[in-house]
């Protein structure tokens, strides 16, 4: 007896394979990012933790604000082998001082901010750079351009620009300090 597939036969049994194909299809991509995330769920996890922000453009995606903090920490505070520098506090004796309010993180970030604008205006200012219509960016080229400034200045100080105009109400503690340890070596 010889067993003859019909035509019915052989379309239900390729129904069934393109069902399970496309079934395949459609799981495969979620079933591979799950078995990652599952395998990597520790790098993530810190990863998540540093992360303010990410950037989503045609050059691929970055992470924001963390990074950008610890670069800039690598990059001008000095390394155990130099000389750490010390700062003096203009502190008067007798003089009373009104108790400040504590500020959240972002309020903190937003002062420093403007403390960097107020210093290069002064910078600015005391070598003749005129400051109308300028700026804080331009006020900082020009006073590299004219020598009052050092390149390595010039970058801190883009460098907090960038970190305080980057951050967002999210902003940790511990991360304004960390900017703010940045602040306390330019000297403008």
């Amino acid at each position: 007896m010889t067993f003859q597939d019909s035509p019915r036969a052989i379309k239900e049994g390729l129904t069934n394979l393109d069902f399970i194909s496309k079934i395949i299809e459609h799981l495969i991509w979620p079933l591979t990012l799950l078995i990652i995330f599952i395998v990597f769920r520790k790098h993530l996890s810190n990863i998540m933790q540093k992360l303010s922000g990410i950037d989503a453009s045609a050059t691929g995606i970055s992470l924001k604000f963390d990074q950008q903090i610890d670069n800039a920490i690598e990059n001008f505070l000095p390394t155990q082998d130099e000389d750490p520098l010390i700062a003096k506090t203009g502190i008067k004796f007798g003089e009373q001082k009104e108790p400040e309010l504590p500020k959240t993180p972002f309020q903190q970030i937003l002062s420093l901010r403007d403390k960097l604008n107020h210093q290069i205006i002064l910078k600015s200012q005391k070598n003749n750079i005129s400051t109308i219509y300028k700026s804080s960016i331009d006020l900082k080229n020009e006073l590299l351009n004219s020598g009052a400034i050092s390149l390595q200045e010039a970058k801190l100080f883009q460098t907090l620009i960038d970190l305080t105009n980057a951050c967002d109400k999210t902003i940790t503690q511990s991360q304004v300090n960390k900017v703010k340890l940045l602040s306390n070596t330019l000297k403008l």
